[in-house]
């Protein structure tokens, strides 16, 4: 067989081969940007402040006494956008309780494509945080946030739960927390 045969007998493997190694390397550098930071589950998360879609300086500390959970998320981010399900039916199913909060930050650098995708995507969380740095934000680098989706949740007091978990297993440590039974 001579090789322009070859060719186009296994173009389309060839294709795959080089579109998966394309969007392994892309994705590399898209969803995994920081250094890890130095805390676990048991540690007082560091504190932090982002602006909200009004402007207004929300930081960690206004949470005291509320269970949190920090969903980083980001409007380019598909994967972000394929687990709204869950996180839609996760939020809807402990809303009800006062203890718990669920704040969104985003890593958008664009206003109006963060604002857009709150609207479009029908976001659950009514606290929605970006302060336009993406990737390059100061509280990615002190959370230690390396990839998207991602999630933390805290206690009362500011003290870890859970880091690195997904959606399922954030639920079970809510449940856990919140003396929920399913």
């Amino acid at each position: 067989m001579n090789t322009r045969a070859w060719l186009l007998r296994y173009r389309f493997l060839l294709t795959g081969m080089v579109a998966g190694c394309a969007a392994i390397f892309i994705g590399y550098k898209i969803y995994s940007f920081n250094e890890t930071v130095g805390f676990s589950n048991g540690d007082t998360l560091p504190s932090f402040c982002y602006p909200d879609a009004g402007g207004n300086k929300i930081c960690s500390g206004s949470f005291a006494g509320k269970i949190v959970l920090y969903q980083f998320w980001a409007s380019w981010c598909e994967p972000c956008k394929a687990e709204l399900p869950v996180l839609k039916q996760l939020y809807a199913g402990f809303r009800q309780f006062p203890s718990f909060r669920m704040v969104s930050i985003s890593l958008d650098t664009d206003s109006s494509q963060w604002k857009t995708a709150i609207r479009r995507w029908d976001l659950p969380s009514p606290i929605q945080l970006c302060d336009l740095k993406g990737i390059d934000s100061p509280a990615t680098k002190t959370l230690g946030v390396t990839e998207i989706p991602a999630f933390i949740l805290t206690d009362e007091t500011g003290h870890v739960l859970a880091r690195g978990l997904d959606l399922v297993g954030v639920r079970k440590v809510l449940e856990q927390k919140l003396g929920v039974s399913r």
